[in-house]
């Protein structure tokens, strides 16, 4: 298999503070425009709704053309779970126009991946936090959050994509630790260390200029833990080229936290959780880890003090649902995982978060 929108999906984390991995609403709503209210107008874009929800589900930009899911972009309708019609006003560049809002099976479309071996990213996704460096004739700058009506191919994207964004203030704060030159010259310790305030799971650096044709390039940068990948594109405008570096990104994010799911085999992994103080605790412990994206059973092995051991049957491998718990903040990791004769994880450490 090749690997390489509606309003209320994104997050855009646009204000101060520290932030965790957020989890992401609206993953299975999205709105297309249409031309009229007929049956065959609504057919299409229930298909092209699918196909965008397919994207953000797997969080691969080409699952919409993978043959394998050809016949659930045929029946869309069948995942629909409701639909209405919303007048959209006309705008400085368009005309005033009406759009099919849909909402989708999540667990129906979820059980249908499955089946056909495709990754399934869950709701809780990494914050991704970017720093955008632009050339404008002698000029380097870094953009800012203020500048909203300026980002609109990241807004996009990120929507498009289910990622939740930010844009650093660069306040006081940002402008003593970081520069423009510094995101031109691609040094990684400053970039770093400005976008620990913002607690970030992924960090994505770009410089932005044109050429003298009016082509425009970028140079992007994505980090992840101590991994970095590099890669440049160019395109005709700036929101072009924008979008384009939120699309891998995602993709690269997708590629290490969506899960592909085992149907016949799974496996299981025993979490040994501290500092459950409470019922209120025990039972946040619990609907958390039930709700955790490729865990199908939770079952309470030992209570003893203020530690919980349970036993999780997975759908997917111990290290994708270790991967998911880093991206929250319910639990921290209390220590080192012990291990089976084998080498594999038999039981991990962790402690609940007030």
């Amino acid at each position: 298999m090749k690997r390489l929108p509606f309003y209320t999906l994104m997050l855009l984390c646009w204000l101060a503070g520290p932030a965790a991995a957020a989890e992401v609403a609206g993953l299975y709503e999205t709105e297309v425009p249409v031309v009229d209210q007929q049956s065959e107008a609504r057919q299409q874009a229930m298909r092209a709704g699918l196909a965008e929800v397919l994207v953000r589900a797997t969080g691969y930009s080409a699952t919409a053309q993978d043959p394998a899911l050809a016949d659930l972009l045929d029946n869309a309708s069948r995942y629909v779970q409701q639909y209405r019609y919303r007048t959209v006003p006309a705008t400085a560049t368009a005309p005033a126009g009406v759009a099919l809002w849909m909402s989708f099976d999540a667990n129906t479309i979820g059980q249908a991946l499955r089946e056909r071996g495709q990754p399934v990213w869950g709701s809780a996704r990494p914050l991704l936090l970017v720093w955008l460096a632009v050339e404008s004739g002698a000029e380097r700058r870094l953009v800012s959050a203020a500048e909203g009506a300026g980002l609109q191919g990241l807004e996009a994207a990120a929507r498009r994509r289910g990622l939740p964004l930010r844009l650093p203030l660069l306040d006081l704060e940002d402008q003593t630790r970081i520069t423009a030159a510094d995101i031109w010259g691609g040094f990684q310790q400053p970039v770093m260390a400005a976008s620990a305030r913002y607690q970030p799971q992924a960090v994505l650096s770009g410089r932005l200029h044109h050429d003298r044709q009016g082509l425009w390039h970028a140079r992007w940068t994505l980090r992840v833990g101590e991994e970095a990948m590099h890669w440049d594109n160019s395109g005709a405008t700036p929101d072009e080229v924008m979008a384009a570096g939120v699309e891998a990104s995602a993709d690269a994010l997708a590629m290490r936290f969506a899960q592909v799911v085992d149907l016949y085999g799974g496996s299981a992994v025993t979490l040994r959780v501290a500092d459950v103080a409470t019922l209120a605790d025990y039972a946040r412990l619990l609907s958390y880890l039930s709700a955790l994206n490729g865990v199908t059973v939770v079952q309470v092995a030992e209570v003893e003090a203020q530690t919980v051991v349970c036993r999780l049957t997975l759908e997917g491998t111990p290290a994708a649902v270790t991967r998911t718990i880093g991206l929250g903040s319910t639990l921290a990791v209390a220590g080192p995982a012990s291990v089976s004769p084998e080498g594999l994880p038999a039981e991990l450490h962790y402690r609940l978060l007030p």
